[in-house]
């Protein structure tokens, strides 16, 4: 059983951010960056300049409003509703010049996102990838069960191996019907856990939204314009 010991775990109690929407167009590039995080100005540049060429409104969800900063991802949600479609980027993501419309890339009625395909990297790190998965299923569960017994624990491993990808959240394409892909996390995990791309997969996964496999090109993550890939 996991030890839910209060200085073991953190308590990521959604809050409801009175983020200011003022849409102006029918689609949005948004993003969300740390006020600490100077180093990823330039590339927030480059996303307001690329908004413009694809005619999106261009909105940064700045400042520290959750319990952990895994959860900043999920004021996103409140967005996705409001446009018909949506670009979610992390401020790590380098926009180049020649980054085509990627609502022209992604079909309308699926999420655009990478799969890293783990299992076809190393079979040891997609069982770390499973193993993660499974300690956050089970945060879950103890959030609604006083304990887990053999059954919940059968349940929780059974959904993580029909799970069977390692979604990276940092570019992703969505349309107003995809909203529940931001379905924060609102039950106690533990503080060292990096569970914002796995519980976005589960949501991902549960809610059956089809997928197009968004190319590596279009999900490459710099902070040194110097180093882009060509």
């Amino acid at each position: 059983m996991i030890n839910t010991n209060h200085t073991m775990v953190n308590h990521p109690v959604w809050i409801d951010v009175d983020d200011k929407i003022k849409k102006e167009k029918d689609n949005l590039v948004i993003t969300y960056i740390d006020d600490e995080a100077k180093c990823f100005e330039a590339n927030i540049y480059r996303m307001s300049e690329y908004a413009k060429k694809i005619d999106a409104d261009f909105v940064i969800l700045r400042g520290s409003t959750q319990t952990n900063t895994q959860q900043e991802i999920f004021r996103v949600q409140a967005f996705v509703e409001v446009y018909d479609r949506t670009i979610f980027l992390k401020s790590n993501v380098y926009i180049k010049d020649n980054c085509p419309n990627l609502f022209d890339v992604v079909p309308s009625g699926k999420v655009g996102i990478h799969d890293l395909d783990i299992p076809g990297i190393h079979k040891q790190e997609f069982g770390i990838h499973r193993r993660k998965k499974i300690n956050l299923l089970k945060y879950e569960a103890l959030s609604k069960f006083p304990a887990i017994d053999a059954q919940i624990n059968s349940a929780i491993e059974l959904e993580a191996d029909l799970i069977k990808t390692c979604y990276d959240n940092s570019v992703i394409i969505c349309d107003r019907q995809h909203a529940g892909l931001f379905n924060p996390i609102t039950f106690e995990f533990r503080k060292e856990g990096v569970y914002d791309s796995l519980w976005m997969e589960i949501n991902l996964y549960r809610e059956g939204f089809e997928v197009f496999e968004l190319d590596d090109i279009y999900n490459y993550n710099i902070a040194n314009s110097s180093n882009t890939k060509k």
